[in-house]
């Protein structure tokens, strides 16, 4: 996956699944894959699905990262 293509995997997810007004995601899907189910160990770092998940400095919420193989992000 190319960076552009990360980014746009994002968008689809801050938009709660919806790309262009079309449904693609369900919403529900998007809230259980960034549920934290595994804790790593790392303070403030957890794993759902294929997202690593940060607990934010401010303690509002997680922040979700998408990271690949090689470094891509």
């Amino acid at each position: 996956m190319s960076g552009a293509d990360l980014a746009k995997l994002g968008y689809l997810y801050m938009n709660g699944g919806v790309w262009d007004g079309r449904r693609l995601i369900s919403e529900d899907w998007v809230k259980q894959s960034q549920t934290p189910y595994i804790d790593t160990g790392w303070q403030g770092l957890k794993y759902g699905f294929k997202c690593w998940l940060h607990t934010r400095k401010d303690g509002k919420g997680l922040v979700s990262l998408a990271s690949a193989f090689g470094g891509q992000r």
